[in-house]
């Protein structure tokens, strides 16, 4: 396996230690396949690809995003550019040449893939909360000012603001608050059927998800939508943003079914 990095640098801004990657990759076991492009044009490719492809998927997006999803039954590489910024069209045409093997695991043609991916999007809405701001390396200050008694409804995955501030309140309260906008975005009724994701924005305590995460559910539960499966941690984060956003998945059979695969990857496993 090839494992080699790029220096990572360490920048001292005020009392916190950035430490910036240039190099997208994480260490992963030969069973994971990964083609990463990285932002200085240099690729760390990984042993492991699929036989007979079909479908390769391969992810892009910003850092910290989408490496850690390279893997059996999710994507077939990723190709990362710097901390909140998007990568070059040059960049994603030389990842997507450069993986020269993998799948989408079903075995589905690209039409299919597609057809499920966007009933997915249809099917999902997210919103988030959060008590401290992050700090963009290529910034070095906090992206938008909140007050120590203060939390952002609505902030965005890259840092940006949200589309208010209120007082902060308990964790039922939260969660209240997070859940009624995505139903009233997005109509469930009673026996539906819903994956839920708790994820942490990069500085809360696991401890503090689970908390909201049972929340969550008892007002799930007491409008009478049914919770097939819930994932909880830190699945797509603002580097050290304290705070957390709730997704529902309203679920059919095929959704259920895929959602329920298996998968093994850094971030995500599902054996």
């Amino acid at each position: 396996m090839n494992s080699n990095y790029a220096d990572m640098q360490s920048i001292l801004d005020g009392e916190k230690v950035i430490i910036v990657p240039t190099i997208a990759a994480t260490d992963a076991p030969t069973s994971h396949s990964a083609v990463l492009y990285t932002p200085d044009g240099a690729f760390d490719d990984y042993a492991y690809f699929k036989q007979s492809p079909s479908v390769v998927l391969v992810d892009t997006g910003h850092e910290p995003a989408h490496g850690g999803f390279v893997g059996l039954g999710m994507l077939d590489g990723a190709v990362a550019g710097e901390v909140f910024t998007s990568p070059t069209p040059e960049q994603v045409l030389k990842g997507i040449k450069a993986v020269d093997g993998g799948a989408a695991e079903k075995g589905l043609d690209l039409e299919n893939v597609k057809r499920v991916a966007e009933k997915t999007i249809k099917n999902v809405r997210s919103m988030g909360m959060s008590l401290s701001p992050c700090i963009v390396p290529a910034v070095g200050k906090p992206s938008f000012e909140i007050e120590k008694d203060e939390m952002e409804i609505g902030l965005g995955i890259h840092g940006e603001p949200g589309i208010r501030k209120e007082k902060i309140k308990t964790a039922d309260q939260i969660a209240a608050i997070l859940v009624d906008n995505i139903l009233n975005d997005m109509k469930l009724e009673k026996d539906d059927e819903v994956a839920v994701m708790v994820n942490g924005l990069g500085g809360t305590p696991l401890m503090e998800l689970y908390i909201l995460n049972r929340e969550v559910h008892n007002i799930l539960d007491e409008k009478g939508i049914k919770i097939h499966r819930t994932l909880v941690g830190d699945y797509m984060t603002s580097l050290e943003m304290t705070g957390a956003s709730i997704s529902l998945l309203k679920l059919d059979g095929e959704l259920k079914q895929l959602l329920d695969a298996k998968a093994d990857t850094p971030a995500f496993r599902n054996l």
